[in-house]
């Protein structure tokens, strides 16, 4: 019986957690720091990528770059992978995350100069760790497709919390 009534309690204390979590840091503010981001780039082009990198919002979170090949070009938290191909990354679950990033960012395009940019956007739900941390949670992402310059690119921010079921 108190297995039962401390398992009740501790998973009682992790929802109201969640929900703090989310309270503190909701999904939108995600979705404004990439569209906050994505006007940095598109007006300084890679000059830009230096205010990406030292971008912060909701205390710790972050906007990441990378490629439409899923080649990661700025992640304040991940710097190793900076420069390599991140496409095969899964969650603890095994879903390959960055496949549903590129989905999003390429649901729509425009054409300039004869040229295709993807100009898309999306959330994208999936889990992963906290900084410092060895067990994940759920992250729903903000993914949106921005032109820089004469390059592509696509840039992300999320938040721990569940995404909406329409969520990729």
């Amino acid at each position: 019986m108190k297995i039962r009534i401390t398992i009740t309690v501790t998973a009682l204390l992790l929802v109201l957690a969640a929900g703090a979590a989310e309270a503190k840091c909701p999904r939108q503010a995600a979705r404004l720091a990439v569209e906050r981001m994505a006007r940095v780039l598109s007006h300084q082009g890679a000059a830009g990528l230096a205010k990406v990198r030292a971008f912060r919002f909701c205390e710790n979170n972050y906007v990441w770059v990378f490629t439409p090949r899923a080649r990661l070009l700025v992640n304040p938290t991940l710097p190793r992978l900076e420069g390599k191909n991140v496409f095969g990354l899964k969650d603890d679950r095994g879903k390959q995350f960055y496949i549903y990033f590129l989905k999003a960012g390429r649901s729509a395009h425009q054409k300039i100069e004869g040229k295709v940019y993807y100009v898309g956007s999306g959330w994208v739900g999936y889990r992963w760790r906290r900084i410092g941390q060895r067990i994940f949670e759920w992250k729903c992402s903000y993914i949106k497709g921005v032109i820089m310059g004469r390059r592509n690119v696509l840039l992300g921010a999320g938040v721990y919390a569940k995404c909406p079921p329409e969520a990729l």
